[in-house]
C-alpha cells in the first residue's frame, strides 16, 4: 500500500474483535454499518473496488492486484478539498466531480460517500488488544450518510461541485492528522468508480499544543522508592498559563501536579514529582496532560501522553516454584519481564495455539521465549526472580526445564544468571545455546509447539555458593539469533528453609490494586477451612495493624481499608492457618 501510495485512496473502519479497540469506540455505528455492508467475518480484511483482496499470511495486496485496478478508466474524475474555520472547530470541505466521458454520467445505484479521516494515529502506548502502536487512514466520522448520498446527472464534460461544512470530531487525536476521503461505489456491485483524498492542512489563526517528556531516575531494583518527573513543553502559538498533569501507574491515576505561570509558546518547564514507592516486580509510569489553559481544546491528545516507562522492582522471596498454571495467555505471575519484543516470556496456554494437548512439562501452560518472532539477531529478554532469601537454606538448588527447536542452524541462547548486588553485575551459573538449547531436530517452516512431554529436559544447579545471603536475584536471560522457539517451565529454588514453624505460600492471597489508595482487595481460596487473619506491617517489620477475618473456606475477596496508613512501601502478611503469604505493597495518596 505504501509503496503505491500514488494509486491508492485508503480508508480504514476499526472493529472490536476479537479483541478491544478504543479507535472502534470512537465510531461504532458506522463501523458497523460498513462490516455489515461488506460481510465482514474476520480481520484484517482488505477490498480493492469492493473485491476481497489476496490473502497470504501477512500480505493483504499485492502490487498487481493494485496495478489491475487502477489501470480501468473511469468515466468521472474528482477532487476533493478541505480547510479550518477560524477556531479549529470545523471543517470546510469541497468537492468536484467532472463527467470525463462523452454521454451523461447518471448511475442510479452509485452513490457517493464522503468521510473525515486521521491521516496518522500514532499512540503512545499499545491500544486496546494490539500490539501496534501507528494506524493509518482511520475513519472518525461520515460528513454524507454512511449509506451515500443520490448524484445528480452530469452533463459530459460538466463538473457537479458541492460544500460542506462540518465540526471537526470530538475524538480527534490531532487535528494536524485531519484528513478527508470521497468515494463513488455501486451499490450493486460494491466496486469503486472514482476516489479522492484531502490531506492534512494547516490549522487557522492560534491553537493550543502542549506535550510532555517523561523521565524517570534510574534505580537499583531494590530501591524502595523512584524520583519521577515530567516536562511539559508548548507546541503551539499562545501561551499556556494553566495545566494539569496526571502521573499514572500501571494505568491508574496516582498523583496529580498543577501548572501555573506563563509557558510561552516553544519554551519547556519541568516538575518533579513526589518520590513514589515501588512495588514487587515493578510499575509502568506514565504522565498525562488532562486539560490545558480552562480545558481548551488541546491540538495533539497524543503529545500530552508520555510513553509509558517499566520500574522494575524485585520481590522478596522465601520461596520459588512457579509452574504458570492458572495464567491466561500473556499473563504475568511473580517476576520481572525486560524484553524489546512482546512474546519473550510470556505465559502460553494449550488453547493459544489452538490445541487440547499440554504445551508445558506435563501441565497445560508454560513460558514461552519466541526467538521465531523476533527479527534482530542480539535482541535480549530477560526473566528476573528476586530478593531471594537464603540465609537459612540446605543444599539450595535452582531447577527448571526446557524444551527447543532451533531454525535450521540458529545460534538461539538462553542463560541463567545470578546477582548479590541487586542486578548491578551478574555470574552466569548455566547456559544453553544453540544445538545445546534444541531438544529435537530443526523445524524451518512453523514455530514450534511443546505437545510432546518428552522433548523437555531438566536443568538443576547448585546454589551452595550463596548459603547465608539474604539477598540473592537471579535472571534467565534470552538472546535472538532469529531461530525458532524455546519454553521454560518449573522454575523453582530448592533447599531454602524459612526461620520460622510457617509454611510460605506467595500464591495463597492476590492483593489489589497495587498501588493502594484507599481499599485493598484481597483474593484467596482455601482447599480446606482456616482461621484467616492480615498483618499489616511496615518494610521493617512493625506490625502496625492486625484484623481477623474469621473461620473460612473456598473462594474469598476480603477487604482492607487503608485510610489510617500513611504513602509508603508494606508488608501484608495474609495468614490461613500454619500458612503465610507475604505480599509487598505500596500505598500511594
Amino acid at each position: 500500500m505504501a509503496e503505491n501510495a500514488d494509486k491508492v485512496v485508503e480508508i480504514r473502519y476499526h472493529t472490536s474483535w476479537p479483541g478491544t479497540d478504543p479507535m472502534n469506540a470512537d465510531n461504532p455505528t458506522d463501523v458497523q454499518a460498513r462490516v455489515d455492508y461488506y460481510g465482514v467475518t474476520g480481520v484484517p480484511h482488505l477490498r480493492i473496488d469492493g473485491v476481497v483482496a489476496t490473502r497470504s499470511g501477512n500480505n493483504l495486496v499485492t502490487t498487481t492486484e493494485i496495478d489491475a485496478r487502477y489501470a480501468i478508466a473511469s468515466d468521472v474524475s474528482m477532487e476533493l478539498t478541505h480547510d479550518f474555520n477560524d477556531d479549529n472547530s470545523g471543517m470546510m470541505l469541497s468537492l468536484s466531480i467532472t463527467n470525463d466521458g462523452s454521454d451523461a454520467y447518471s448511475v442510479a445505484s452509485n452513490r457517493l460517500r464522503i468521510a473525515v479521516v486521521e491521516e496518522l494515529v500514532t499512540w503512545p502506548f499499545t491500544p486496546g488488544s494490539t500490539s501496534l502502536t501507528e494506524f493509518h487512514a482511520v475513519m472518525k466520522d461520515f460528513v454524507t450518510d454512511v449509506s451515500g448520498m443520490m448524484l445528480p446527472e452530469i452533463a459530459a464534460g460538466e463538473t457537479w461541485t458541492e460544500s460542506w461544512m462540518v465540526d471537526v470530531p470530538a475524538t480527534t487525536y490531532s487535528l494536524f492528522q485531519l484528513g478527508a476521503v470521497a468515494w463513488i461505489q455501486d451499490e450493486q456491485t460494491q466496486s469503486v468508480i472514482n476516489a479522492a483524498e484531502s490531506h492534512p492542512v494547516e490549522l487557522n489563526g492560534d491553537y493550543v499544543d502542549i506535550a510532555a517528556a517523561s523521565q524517570v531516575e534510574s534505580a537499583s531494583f531494590c530501591d524502595e522508592t523512584i524520583a519521577p518527573a515530567v516536562t511539559l513543553i508548548n507546541n503551539g502559538s499562545v501561551d499556556i498559563t494553566e495545566a494539569t498533569i496526571a502521573m499514572l501507574a500501571n494505568g491508574e491515576i496516582v498523583a496529580t501536579e498543577n501548572f501555573s505561570g506563563t509557558l510561552a509558546a516553544g519554551a519547556s518547564t519541568a516538575y518533579d514529582f513526589s518520590e513514589v514507592a515501588r512495588v514487587p516486580g515493578g510499575i509502568e509510569y506514565s504522565f498525562e496532560v488532562t486539560s490545558v489553559n480552562g480545558l481548551q481544546r488541546d491540538a495533539d491528545r497524543f503529545n500530552g501522553v508520555t510513553q509509558a516507562t517499566f520500574v522494575g522492582s524485585f520481590g522478596e522471596y522465601t520461596s520459588l516454584n512457579e509452574t504458570f498454571e492458572g495464567l491466561a495467555f500473556r499473563d504475568a505471575g511473580d517476576f520481572i519481564v525486560e524484553a524489546s519484543y512482546g512474546l519473550a516470556f510470556v505465559t502460553v496456554t494449550p488453547a493459544a495455539f489452538g490445541t487440547t494437548a499440554n504445551v508445558g512439562n506435563g501441565s497445560p501452560n508454560s513460558m514461552l521465549i519466541d526467538f521465531w518472532g523476533w527479527t534482530t539477531v542480539g535482541d535480549e529478554a530477560s526473566l528476573y526472580y528476586g530478593e531471594v532469601d537464603m540465609s537459612v537454606a540446605t543444599d539450595p538448588t535452582f531447577t527448571f526445564s526446557y524444551t527447543g527447536a532451533s531454525f535450521q542452524t540458529s545460534q538461539d541462547e538462553l542463560h541463567l544468571e545470578v546477582s548479590t548486588d541487586c542486578a548491578d553485575s551478574w555470574t552466569t551459573l548455566w547456559s544453553g545455546i544453540g544445538a545445546d538449547l534444541a531438544t529435537q531436530g530443526a523445524i524451518n517452516d512453523a514455530r514450534y509447539v511443546p505437545t510432546f512431554s518428552s522433548t523437555w529436559v531438566p536443568v538443576e544447579v547448585s546454589l551452595a555458593d550463596y548459603v547465608g545471603d539474604a539477598n540473592v536475584s537471579f535472571r534467565l536471560r534470552a538472546v535472538s539469533a532469529y531461530g525458532n522457539a524455546t519454553y521454560i517451565d518449573n522454575v523453582a529454588i530448592q533447599g531454602i528453609s524459612t526461620s520460622n514453624n510457617e509454611i510460605v505460600d506467595q500464591t495463597l492471597a492476590s492483593i489489589y490494586p497495587n498501588p493502594i489508595n484507599a481499599t485493598a482487595m484481597i483474593d484467596l481460596d482455601l482447599a480446606e477451612a482456616s482461621e484467616v487473619v492480615l498483618q499489616v506491617s511496615d518494610i521493617n517489620g512493625k506490625i502496625l495493624d492486625t484484623k481477623s477475618y474469621g473461620l473460612l473456606s473456598g473462594a474469598h475477596t476480603l477487604r482492607y481499608d487503608v485510610d489510617a496508613l500513611t504513602s509508603g512501601l508494606y508488608i501484608f502478611n495474609v495468614v490461613a492457618g500454619d500458612v503465610v503469604s507475604p505480599q509487598r505493597v505500596s500505598v500511594i495518596k
